[in-house]
């Protein structure tokens, strides 16, 4: 009984984890990534990206967006970083990989 004790709250604690984390990834989306793609000044986009991933840094369409803003402003190795962060978070994730490839054309 006190090892299913045991194993039970550590299941709860770890659900509490996940649910704090979606919280955060909520928030990020809210507050941040949403601004981002609707900002019209790239160091604006870059900054609330880079905000947003403080919160929810394992979201691979974030980490793919500010790569592009980056491309865009010709900050490769930066821009090179996301998109490798985007392809190692989800590896079939095709449109990083073409983007990574470009960018490091452009080195």
């Amino acid at each position: 009984i006190a090892q299913q004790r045991k194993d039970l709250e550590a299941m709860l604690a770890n659900q509490k984890l996940q649910d704090q984390k979606q919280q955060e990834c909520n928030r990020a989306f809210r507050d941040y990534f949403e601004k981002a793609q609707m900002a019209s000044d790239d160091d604006q986009a870059i900054a609330l990206y880079r905000e947003g991933l403080s919160l929810c840094p394992e979201d691979e369409v974030a980490h793919y967006e500010l790569g592009r803003v980056l491309a865009d402003r010709g900050r490769y190795l930066e821009a090179e970083k996301e998109f490798e962060t985007a392809l190692h978070l989800r590896p079939d994730f095709t449109d990083a990989r073409k983007q990574l490839e470009s960018v490091r054309k452009s080195r």
